[in-house]
């Protein structure tokens, strides 16, 4: 599609289903801390607005408001959890090697919520960091998404306009973020949020990375 210039991509739920791995990490978390087990589908719908919020989520769900200093102490903890587990089953989704590689034409963004170390860790662990041009994680800029900040981030030193800019994503945070920064926002339905009404905002719609692909794909 020649009226774009580049691409941003979410991580989770965009580019790698992480579902599993954050889920099973959360839930080790809360059996140390004497909780039941939550089931995976409930879990993910925590995700998206970063570590701390996750875990506000993750204590809030079947207990009293935690502590800012509980907080921190879960925090620190889920993230020695997951780092040893977020390539057991993390894996990009159906389309999305083949997808980026013949998107590489143009450059290719990464912004996401996630801390960068284990966004590291999964993008060089499945191999997919050689496609993307920057990569911006959430503890690399003050304010995460729906703020664009990463997206500026992203783009820093470019000189590419954003109206000829499309962020990706399974989460509202993408679709606002992208419209904060005055690009466009297509937003996919096979990831681990809902877009909800941010679904009307999106200028296109993806149940498929492999749709996305055959929309924007130079040909």
């Amino acid at each position: 599609m020649q009226d774009v210039d580049a691409f941003i991509f979410d991580l989770d739920g965009t580019l790698v289903d992480s579902s599993l791995d954050i889920a099973n990490s959360a839930n080790l978390l809360r059996q140390e801390l004497g909780r039941a087990a939550l089931p995976v589908e409930l879990v993910v719908t925590f995700v998206g607005d970063g570590v701390g919020s996750l875990m506000q989520r993750l204590l809030g769900h079947d207990g009293p408001e935690p502590r800012p200093a509980e907080l921190a102490l879960a925090r620190d903890r889920f993230r020695e959890l997951y780092g040893p587990r977020c390539l057991e089953h993390t894996r990009p989704y159906p389309g999305v090697v083949e997808g980026v590689e013949a998107m590489s034409d143009r450059p290719l963004f990464i912004a996401t919520n996630k801390p960068k170390a284990f966004t590291d860790l999964i993008l060089e662990g499945l191999q997919l960091r050689r496609f993307f041009t920057r990569v911006v994680s959430g503890d690399e800029v003050p304010a995460q998404k729906p703020a664009p900040g990463h997206l500026q981030a992203c783009l820093e030193g470019f000189h590419l306009a954003p109206s000829r800019i499309v962020m990706v994503g399974d989460h509202a945070n993408d679709i606002r973020a992208a419209h904060a920064l005055g690009a466009r926002a297509a937003g996919v339905r096979y990831g681990m949020s809902e877009l909800g009404t941010a679904e009307a905002e999106a200028e296109w719609v993806f149940d498929r990375f492999e749709d996305f692909v055959t929309r924007f794909a130079n040909r």
